[in-house]
């Protein structure tokens, strides 16, 4: 008997569950939330996050920051609560395109020499040393002034670069959800460790067997996702009104509904 079939036997059973959260990849996520996709229709089906085991049986891995370390200079994905100490030390000593773009949207502080991002040879910032120019040499005493300004007068500009890398991560981890049901759809889950995701595809293969394995990779596009907090009472079924939507956990796809499989 096939993976496949095995899979959409065991998938069979359906319970009711209580209202379930869409996953926000921001760090307070509860373990059973949603990822919400399609299969090129436009209708959303509520997929199962697949784990990080699951990933790592199929290497996906997609990250713009690392999440230790975006959640100790972040602690918060809306910003708040950042620490200008360990945000300037991984501009100064971390590397790549991530940290290059968030030099570069601090003009007054950095400026761009043989397609790098490098501190200018002086600085002025409200608020520190009286807005007086500081010459950065040393580079210590201008990183030392930037730090101190992000906890002052430039804390707005500090909570903005939080959102926008929490919402990188966020971007990356959809990608790596869409990546992984593509390679459940064309691959199976031969180490068994992609459930209850891997019968949720498998399921919605049997049912269309006219979708092709990319289709599964295709996220909500522009569609507004129902939702419910973690702990609501509401149910996940697609609701105006109260900006919910019907979730079941059976593993065959609701038509006309937003099904959790």
């Amino acid at each position: 008997m096939s993976w496949r079939a095995l899979l959409v036997i065991a998938s069979t059973v359906s319970t009711t569950r209580a209202c379930v959260p869409r996953c926000r990849f921001d760090g307070a996520d509860p373990p059973d939330c949603v990822v919400y996709g399609q299969l090129g229709d436009g209708e959303l089906i509520a997929f199962h996050r697949a784990s990080q085991d699951c990933l790592d049986q199929f290497s996906i891995k997609d990250q713009a920051v690392d999440k230790d370390q975006l959640e100790i200079m972040f602690p918060n994905a809306d910003g708040t609560g950042g620490r200008p100490s360990a945000f300037v030390s991984w501009l100064r000593f971390d590397g790549g395109a991530v940290v290059e773009s968030q030099k570069a949207s601090f003009p007054q502080i950095f400026v761009e020499v043989g397609g790098k991002m490098v501190l200018r040879d002086a600085v002025a910032l409200d608020g520190v040393q009286g807005g007086n120019e500081i010459n950065c040499d040393p580079a210590s005493a201008c990183w030392q002034a930037f730090k101190l300004w992000l906890g002052d007068r430039g804390a707005d500009e500090m909570a903005d670069v939080g959102r926008t890398l929490w919402a990188r991560m966020a971007s990356s981890r959809e990608l790596e959800q869409a990546l992984v049901r593509v390679r459940l759809c064309s691959d199976g889950d031969p180490a068994a460790v992609c459930a209850p995701l891997a019968a949720q595809v498998a399921d919605l293969t049997v049912q269309r067997p006219d979708k092709a394995c990319s289709a599964f990779g295709l996220g909500p596009g522009s569609r507004d996702l129902p939702d419910c907090a973690p702990g609501g009472n509401g149910t996940n079924a697609t609701d105006a009104a109260a900006g919910r939507a019907v979730v079941s956990s059976a593993a065959t796809v609701c038509v006309a509904a937003v099904a959790l499989l």
